[in-house]
């Protein structure tokens, strides 16, 4: 006869909450070995150990409980890679996303700090970028400042310029010819 563990004792072997655990008797994803009729306590026993431990691991690569629930029923093993083909696919984005988030941290770090350690430099600061869009509004002596502003943030806000990632707003330029490469 193998032995019967409370539900405290099967969390606390487990790492998990004895809520959680509950939980996850509730929605039929782990079954008690035996329930006392008497008082309702719930015991488990070794053979519990691994589905509580695969669906930790099924959780920390994202799978929300009511889509694990939705693969035992389906019992299908290409149910499962199929998900985890979309997981990758949703992280790498996620991944890529913050890399840019971080490129953009970090210029806006050099922006903002570049004249920190002395006089500014002589040339102007310079980066590259692979792809780049100008807005350019014409100023008019009728033009008042904020008439310019509001034109840019029009167009900037605007398909298909919404998506663009943006390092310096508003540049005033007095020789255009000279900001474009030619």
């Amino acid at each position: 006869m193998s032995r019967k563990y409370t539900i405290g004792e099967m969390a606390a072997i487990m790492g998990i909450s004895v809520q959680t655990l509950r939980l996850y008797s509730d929605m039929g994803l782990i079954a008690p070995c035996y329930i006392n009729p008497e008082t309702g306590y719930r015991y488990y026993d070794s053979t519990a150990f691994s589905p509580i431990d695969r669906l930790k691991y099924l959780q920390q690569l994202g799978f929300s409980l009511a889509e694990i629930k939705d693969l035992y029923e389906k019992d299908s093993v290409s149910a499962v890679a199929q998900r985890l083909k979309q997981l990758e696919a949703q992280t790498l984005e996620e991944i890529q996303d913050k890399q840019a988030l971080l490129e953009n941290i970090r210029w806006y770090h050099r922006f903002f700090t570049q004249t920190q350690n002395g006089p500014a430099p002589k040339t102007p600061y310079i980066k590259y970028f692979p792809e780049r869009a100008a807005f350019l509004v014409d100023r008019t002596h009728t033009n008042s400042k904020e008439q310019i502003n509001e034109q840019l943030y029009l167009h900037k806000n605007k398909a298909p310029y919404k998506q663009l990632s943006y390092r310096r707003q508003f540049v005033t330029l007095y020789q255009t010819e000279a900001f474009f490469f030619r």
